[in-house]
């Protein structure tokens, strides 16, 4: 996210920039100095990152290239832009430098919109993976899985094998009545993972760096190398306060020291598992989560 926020502050600055280009250096030059089809060309390039965005980099250059080269096509025919307008300029090359600045309009503009377009598809994979580790994974496209079947039926054939095909329609009345619950389900796994990394990250905060937070289930693995029996309980109750205080969420911690108690990482996890367990807290249901943490997602 921290990307994506990076990337689209820089293109709203960049794109305030260049809208206003003209109004910026009217007091100096007064001339028409950006064409007027030169606007639409670098909309263009936003607009082919975001309505295409998992375009390969050779791909996307060349569309860039393309647009870029239209505007050559559209600079060099259109007769109502002198190319000499830059009058104020001493040197010969004006219209060159003007033609060139317009270029990289277009190509810088494409270019930062892309990179929205890319921290997008991250947020899209990332909270595809959340719901698709819910749901054991996204259903494979039949011309993936064609060749599979056709190898198999062979096989049936060659060897004699009994083998059967099912097909499967979906109501569409039925499917469109199922999405309000599906969706509620999908904001329920996503919530629950966010509250769950909130957690991960105040007990990450709240131990030292060679310390190693694990999640197992809905539970914590902390492990604390170096720490004594006289040092765990400090250390537990201000694990417990954090997450009270910052998420508002209520955790019982259990506890097991080697070599006071066991002598093995199984057995150590299993007491401490143990300890947890006694007198434990009902988990927590999506929606008894603090507001305050559902407003943060």
């Amino acid at each position: 996210m921290k990307r994506l926020r990076f990337w689209t502050i820089l293109a709203v600055i960049w794109l305030t920039a260049l809208f206003n280009l003209e109004r910026i250096l009217s007091y100096q030059i007064e001339a028409n100095l950006i064409q007027s089809g030169t606007y639409i060309f670098v909309i263009t390039s936003a607009l082919v990152p975001l309505l295409f965005p998992r375009l390969n980099r050779r791909t996307f250059a060349v569309v860039l290239a393309a647009i870029a080269g239209s505007f050559l096509v559209n600079w060099y025919l259109d007769p109502d832009w002198e190319r000499t307008v830059a009058a104020e300029f001493v040197h010969l090359n004006a219209a060159v430098v003007l033609l060139l600045l317009q270029i990289s309009m277009i190509v810088v503009t494409g270019l930062l919109v892309r990179q929205i377009a890319n921290s997008l598809i991250e947020f899209e994979d990332v909270i595809a993976q959340i719901i698709y580790s819910h749901l054991g994974g996204p259903a494979r496209p039949f011309d993936e899985e064609q060749s599979v079947m056709y190898r198999e039926v062979r096989r049936a054939v060659r060897y004699g094998r009994p083998l059967a095909v099912v097909a499967v329609t979906v109501d569409e009345a039925s499917l469109s009545g199922a999405v309000p619950r599906i969706v509620e389900e999908i904001q329920q796994a996503m919530l629950k993972e966010f509250t769950l990394a909130k957690i991960a990250g105040l007990l990450t905060e709240n131990t030292f760096d060679c310390d190693i937070v694990a999640l197992s289930g809905n539970n914590f693995i902390v492990l604390l190398p170096e720490a004594s029996a006289q040092d765990v309980p400090k250390i537990t109750r201000r694990l417990e306060a954090a997450v009270q205080q910052k998420l508002g969420i209520a955790v019982k911690t259990g506890t097991a020291t080697l070599p006071d108690e066991a002598t093995t990482f199984d057995r150590l996890i299993e007491l401490a598992m143990a300890q947890a367990r006694q007198d434990r807290l009902q988990p927590a249901s999506v929606s008894s989560i603090p507001d305050r943490v559902r407003n943060e997602v």
